[in-house]
């Protein structure tokens, strides 16, 4: 029963997270705690040992320094005048020796009495075998009564020696200061006795301290060593590295050397309360850390009984719907319960997301084939989509050279979704006619936007080149307005990807690329030619039809076949599209087909001289003034669609419809009685009184808008007309 009961305890998930977070943050927590109590005792450590390792080194420094004041002081003492007199000395005149005695002691005793740290000094006359005490006065040179002091001062040394002496129970060091070495007892000394427990006390005495100096040999110059100091120094040696050490018993030991000195100075600090200390901040450490723990644990169950609880009881409702076991756990209960739920929607959603394409589809597929959008059609393409929100609309045709029949709307899928991602947020609807090109209908609401497209565009360009690896040409058109004729657009933007087999430029094509190709797909001396015969064509003019198609193609027979042949197709192309007579040569590869049937280029250009008679005669045939009116028509229009250009001309209009500047010049006069250049003129003063009365813009403003090219020039126009300054105008209105 008791197995059982911990089973099924153990089957409900959030039991298990608990288990399982519990023992994974108690082991890290532990480890953590432990690692960072190891880090801190060990940065205790380290910093014990350097501050005391840095109060050892002052304290050298600063017995560096007495010891060298002390030195520079015996010399001075040595040298001084009344001293040296009786150092010499070397007569045995009692009286004047007295003198000299007296003299020497009381300079020596007031000289010593500035130094505290010096109890004790005598003078040595080797000559005299006289010692001069400061404590017991003129004594002779006894080896025998004073053999310790002898002892102490004539060892085989150096002109200035320091070294330990014991007198009467009590460490002096002295500092023997001689010109002459001391063995020879030629020659006078200076000896000082500096009381080894002063210096101690006075230098190196700090609480809970002690200092011991050994010399290079091991003897003991300054401090006594006890058992334990003994014991201390011994495991230093044994186990020490470096300057200071810690010993078992808690004692830090550092050692400087001494540098005026062949000395090694030893500090001794018990530190067992510091690190009683330290031991304390861990065990409070660890026992913050042991309540941070049983508080995660219990903020652990809480959690994941509150969140992970209402999993079971779902998985329970689960496995009941599914009628599942209880041997499955409860998250591949519920991971299976809800990938049928996803199974489920993606099924309604794929059949409702069909349907709304196809619809989508067939609507925008309407408005193209057709040219319009009716009502209805509007309505659902403004719920659907947010194409009709900008102010024009830019069609983009991606005709593809080949590709395999059986895998068309996967291409087009394809290459919708690389347009759509390269144009980001700017709204895009593309389009299969079935055919083998895709038409994109792009929003755009300004040149700067239309820009923006066009470089994306480019950008698609390049991807279906490296990913696609289509053999592909791309046409944009110009911006539209949202009620214009699509169905002729899209011809149109059609026919500029025929460019691409015209002038083999890899590119994407635009009305510029056309205007350009119009003008340069025959040589420049034969334009004019072209020109004459289209308009005696328009004009209907019979008789000149032959001659301008004779000065229009003479030249090809002196040509290449392939330049002839590719001639020949352009100016074919040209002047059907430019009549209207391709219907049965809808594109450039019927065009090439129907010139490979002809044997000569003088068939062929006997079978064009009797198309273009043929046109001629209906031109003709057509009412001269109602053809005049339309033309005119259309130049009235385009000069009011582009007053605001500053380069309008009538040179420019006669380019738009295809007539000579002259000709043109001539019927619109006779129709309306005024010249181009005067309409212009005057087209232009009606509009600067329109925006003059309707806006509050500038004269700079409204003479841009109008299409002056200077602001002089502006003003002077618009008083001849009007007799009036143009801000006078504004004024009286």
């Amino acid at each position: 029963m008791g197995g059982d009961s911990i089973k099924k305890l153990f089957e409900k998930l959030y039991l298990r997270l608990f288990f399982l977070l519990s023992i994974l943050i108690s082991v890290g927590v532990i480890a953590y705690v432990l690692f960072i109590s190891q880090l801190f005792r060990d940065y205790v450590i380290s910093d014990i040992e350097r501050y005391h390792q840095n109060r050892a080194e002052q304290a050298i420094d600063n017995l560096e320094v007495v010891l060298q004041n002390l030195n520079t002081f015996g010399w001075v003492v040595y040298f001084d005048p009344d001293i040296r007199a009786w150092l010499n000395l070397i007569s045995p005149d009692v009286e004047r020796n007295a003198l000299y005695t007296y003299y020497a002691s009381m300079r020596t005793r007031r000289m010593i009495s500035a130094e505290p740290l010096i109890s004790h000094a005598c003078l040595i006359n080797s000559n005299m075998q006289q010692v001069l005490s400061l404590r017991t006065g003129l004594i002779p040179f006894d080896i025998n009564a004073d053999d310790e002091v002898y002892a102490a001062i004539s060892g085989d040394s150096s002109f200035h020696t320091v070294s330990r002496f014991e007198y009467n129970n009590r460490s002096y060091i002295t500092m023997i200061f001689s010109s002459t070495q001391a063995a020879s007892r030629r020659g006078s000394q200076l000896v000082l006795f500096i009381d080894v427990n002063d210096l101690h006390y006075h230098l190196l005495h700090s609480e809970g301290q002690s200092t011991v100096i050994k010399d290079a040999d091991g003897n003991i110059m300054v401090g006594t060593l006890d058992d334990n100091k003994s014991r201390i120094l011994i495991e230093y040696r044994e186990q020490g590295i470096g300057e200071s050490y810690i010993t078992s018993d808690s004692n830090i030991v550092n050692t400087v050397p001494m540098r005026s000195q062949p000395w090694t100075v030893y500090f001794i600090t018990p530190i067992d309360e510091l690190m009683m200390q330290a031991d304390t901040m861990n065990n409070i450490m660890l026992i913050a850390a042991v309540l941070m723990l049983i508080i995660q644990i219990t903020i652990i169950f809480w959690s994941s009984r509150r969140t992970y609880r209402p999993f079971n009881l779902l998985a329970a409702k689960v496995r009941s719907k599914m009628q599942k076991d209880n041997i499955m756990p409860d998250h591949l209960v519920i991971e299976e319960g809800f990938n049928r739920l996803e199974n489920s929607l993606q099924s309604m959603e794929a059949v409702v997301a069909q349907h709304d394409e196809l619809m989508k589809s067939d609507t925008f597929r309407s408005w193209i084939t057709t040219g319009c959008l009716n009502p209805v059609e509007h309505g659902y393409i403004k719920r659907t989509s947010t194409l009709l929100d900008y102010n024009n609309i830019i069609m983009v045709i991606i005709r593809i050279s080949a590709y395999p029949a059986d895998v068309s709307q996967k291409l087009f899928r394809e290459i919708s979704s690389i347009l759509i991602e390269c144009l980001g947020d700017i709204s895009c609807e593309t389009v299969d006619l079935g055919t083998d090109f895709l038409v994109a209908m792009i929003g755009c609401d300004n040149e700067a936007q239309r820009n923006k497209i066009l470089k994306s565009i480019s950008v698609t360009d390049k991807k279906l080149n490296l990913q696609a690896k289509l053999r592909h040409v791309i046409a944009v058109s110009d911006c539209l307005k949202k009620d214009a004729d699509m169905k002729a657009v899209c011809e149109h933007v059609y026919e500029l990807t025929t460019l691409k087999f015209l002038q083999g430029s890899e590119k994407i094509y635009t009305e510029d690329d056309y205007t350009e190709y119009l003008s340069q797909i025959h040589p420049l001396t034969e334009y004019n030619a072209m020109q004459q015969l289209i308009e005696s064509i328009k004009l209907g003019h019979v008789d000149d039809v032959s001659p301008n198609l004779a000065k229009l193609t003479g030249w090809l027979l002196t040509l290449p076949y392939k330049e002839c042949r590719f001639q020949l197709v352009s100016s074919i192309y040209l002047l059907l599209k430019t009549f209207n007579k391709l219907a049965h040569l809808e594109c450039f590869d019927d065009i090439l087909e129907f010139v490979d049937t002809f044997e000569t280029v003088n068939d062929l250009i006997e079978w064009l001289e009797q198309e273009l008679i043929d046109i001629t005669v209906a031109f003709a045939d057509k009412d001269s003034v109602r053809r005049k009116e339309e033309m005119l028509t259309r130049v009235v229009t385009y000069m009011e669609e582009n007053l605001s250009n500053p380069m309008l001309s009538t040179e420019e209009i006669a380019s738009y419809v295809s007539l000579s500047p002259g000709y043109l010049r001539q019927i619109y006069k006779d129709v309306y009685g005024v010249s181009i250049s005067e309409q212009i003129l005057a087209s232009r003063i009606k509009e600067v009184k329109n925006l003059l009365v309707t806006t509050d813009k500038t004269m700079t403003e409204i003479a841009e808008l109008t299409g002056f090219q200077t602001k002089s020039h502006f003003f002077t126009a618009f008083k001849k007309n009007t007799g009036v300054t143009p801000s006078g105008y504004r004024k009286m209105k």
